[in-house]
Parts: structure tokens; C-alpha cells; sequence
């Protein structure tokens, strides 16, 4: 089921060719790059995850040697792909259809900067798209469109980051405020939770972790957004939320501001709030 939603969705055939350095043990690499170009009978090319940390323009290598396109990647391997290359004005980035951003909140400044490198070589600013996926619903939950620039939202909490896009066929989305479980408006911060034609039916082994997670066949993703215009903003997860002096701060924002700071090696940083045990 969710290779048809999804495939249909990103209008993928068995003309197309997809790169990936994705590991096969996330629902990323299984889903996206292994299982549904098996059952659409498009070509992989794969690349070791290992090989790609330590030379991410790897990716770029064989998308412009095999023509691919289509790939899926974090939100920080685009600056980790950026930052290490030194000659992308020799690419050829123009046949790549969709460089789908998944698994972490999409940050607008991270496709205005990889855009803004790569758009000398061909890369179209519609080519940079965003979905909103977890393995507990096998894959996609969300799909921005692929005819269309990528988007951000004038609702309050989202500046700086970019729409996942409208749920796929068949998948309902509520935004739930986070004490009192009930529906909030557009526009309202909240947490995502979903109802889905593939939904998982629990979590092996932990049924009282799935009793919290899934009620009513709805899911509870624990991940926090809003929804605007009938598309979703991912902003983070509950987990990673500080509170400080009374003010929700959401960790990734500061580790952000953090990576910027001269000397500070980006994504060698952590915040954390501090911890009082009560005894």
C-alpha cells in the first residue's frame, strides 16, 4: 500500500534511476531507495554509508554519471555534501528531478544554501523537495510537490522552515495540543498525529509502548508542527524540547546558531537542559 501511494505520488516509473548511500536497516534506504524501485522496476545505484561519510560528494558523483533522478537524504547531509565539495562547477545536476529531504525538520537556510552553490551546474530550485516520513508508517506520511519551488509558512513558530508538504492519499493528519489532546486550528503548534491506511500494528515485543503510541487507530508521533495552508511543518519532537524558565526552546535551533560559532565543528554539538534529580 505504501509503495503505491508513494510511487504514485512522485510519479515514479521504471524509466527512472535513483542514487543512494542509504543503509538498508532505515526505512529511508528499505523503502525509498530499495523495495519500491524493486516493485517499479527502476534502476538503484548504491553507495556504501561509510563510504559516503567520509566522501559525501560521492552522492553528486553518480547522480551525474548515472543520470539519477531521484535521492532522499537528511536535512544535514545536504551541508555535509556542500561544505566538503570544492568542485562543483564541473557537475551536471540538471536531469535531477527530486533531492527529497527526510527524516529531520527541513531548515529553510539549508536549501537556500545548497541552492545557491549548485544552481551554477543545473540544479533546479524545484528539485529540492521535502517528506515527512517514519518506518511506523513503513515510509511517507507527506509529499511536498514536485512541480513546485519549496515553500514556507507565515504562521508563528515556522520561520525558518520549510513545508513537508499535503498528506499522501488516504493518510489524515491532526495537529493535537500537547496537554489537553484536542484538535488545535491551522496555524497552532502542536503534536502530529495520523491516522494511515499502513499503519503499523505496534512496536515487537512492547505493548505498553505501542498502547501509548497508537489509540483509536490514530498515531501519536511524539514529533511537534503545524499545518498551514493544508500542508505540514515538521518543527521538532517533544523529546527535544526545553523548557527554560518557562519558554519551550527547541534544542536543534541553538545546536543551529551553535555550528556557526568560529572554532565550533559543525554537528559536534549538543544541548541538553540541565537536570535536577528530586530526592
Amino acid at each position: 500500500t505504501q509503495i503505491d501511494l508513494y510511487a504514485e505520488t512522485i510519479q515514479l516509473t521504471e524509466k527512472e534511476n535513483i542514487a543512494s548511500w542509504l543503509p538498508l536497516y532505515h526505512d529511508m534506504g528499505l523503502i525509498g531507495s530499495f523495495l519500491m524501485p524493486l516493485e517499479i522496476g527502476c534502476s538503484v545505484t548504491m553507495i556504501s554509508p561509510q563510504e559516503w561519510v567520509v566522501r559525501p560528494t560521492m552522492l553528486l558523483d553518480y547522480i551525474e554519471k548515472e543520470q539519477a533522478s531521484f535521492a532522499w537524504i537528511p536535512n544535514f547531509a545536504f551541508h555535509h555534501i556542500s561544505r566538503f565539495d570544492r568542485r562543483f562547477q564541473k557537475r551536471n545536476l540538471s536531469h535531477l528531478r527530486a533531492l527529497i529531504s527526510c527524516s529531520e525538520p527541513c531548515r529553510r537556510e539549508t536549501f537556500e544554501l545548497f541552492f545557491e552553490k549548485y544552481k551554477v551546474v543545473g540544479l533546479k530550485a524545484q528539485a529540492l523537495q521535502v517528506s515527512y516520513a517514519m518506518a511506523e508508517n513503513v515510509f511517507a506520511v507527506t509529499q511536498t510537490d514536485l512541480n513546485a519551488d519549496f515553500r514556507t509558512s507565515t504562521a508563528k513558530n515556522t520561520d525558518g522552515y520549510v513545508s513537508c508538504g499535503k498528506a499522501l492519499s488516504g493518510i489524515k493528519i491532526e495537529i493535537l495540543d500537547l496537554e489537553t489532546k484536542k484538535a488545535l486550528p491551522d496555524g497552532e503548534l502542536g503534536e502530529i498525529v495520523f491516522r494511515s491506511s499502513c499503519l503499523f500494528s505496534g512496536y515487537h515485543k512492547q505493548p505498553e509502548l505501542s498502547a501509548k503510541k497508537i489509540s483509536d487507530g490514530a498515531y501519536y508521533s511524539s514529533d511537534l508542527g503545524i499545518i498551514w495552508n493544508g500542508e505540514l511543518y515538521v518543527l521538532g519532537r517533544t523529546d527535544d524540547l526545553l523548557i527554560i524558565n518557562g519558554k519551550n526552546v527547541f534544542a536543534h535551533e541553538v545546536e543551529d546558531v551553535l555550528n556557526l560559532i568560529d572554532g565550533v565543528v559543525p554537528g559536534r554539538v549538543i544541548v541538553y537542559s540541565e537536570y535536577h534529580a528530586s530526592f
